[in-house]
């Protein structure tokens, strides 16, 4: 199904006028027209994002592709300084952390408790880690 069909099918979803969109979106109702009912059209991303925020759906909707999840790795503003050593003895030694389990280092860095003290004590927790999940 093309772009157009994609945010025609939406609107009415949402029983919205071709107005009432492009008055929400901040676009040209002429133009939008055009998207959703000419085959050769090339909206931009903006239009894009303007028209799938109104229509609360994502870009990926519109395009009819399935949706990437990105996972976010929170890093925090300061990492333990036993811990940094260790990453960067790691990726000296040419065998980076990988990096989900690095993320969960990190995660564990920020929780409230006990925390590892020294770098042996992260490395000790990562080579656990690294063994039960079977990573190198």
């Amino acid at each position: 199904m093309s772009i157009g069909k994609n945010i025609s099918k939406f609107r009415k979803v949402k029983g919205l006028s071709i107005s009432e969109l492009a008055r929400k979106a901040g676009v040209s109702k002429s133009y939008l027209w055009q998207v959703e009912n000419k085959k050769n059209t090339n909206p931009s991303i903006d239009f894009l994002t303007k028209v799938a925020e109104h229509l609360e759906v994502t870009i990926a909707d519109l395009l009819d592709k399935p949706k990437t999840q990105i996972k976010k790795i929170e890093i925090p503003d300061e990492i333990d300084k036993n811990l940094l050593a260790l990453i960067k003895e790691r990726k000296r030694k040419n065998n980076p952390i990988n990096e989900n389990i690095l993320g969960a280092l990190l995660q564990i860095q920020m929780r409230k408790g006990r925390k590892p003290q020294s770098k042996e004590d992260w490395a000790y927790l990562l080579e656990t880690i690294e063994r039960v999940l079977k990573v190198k």
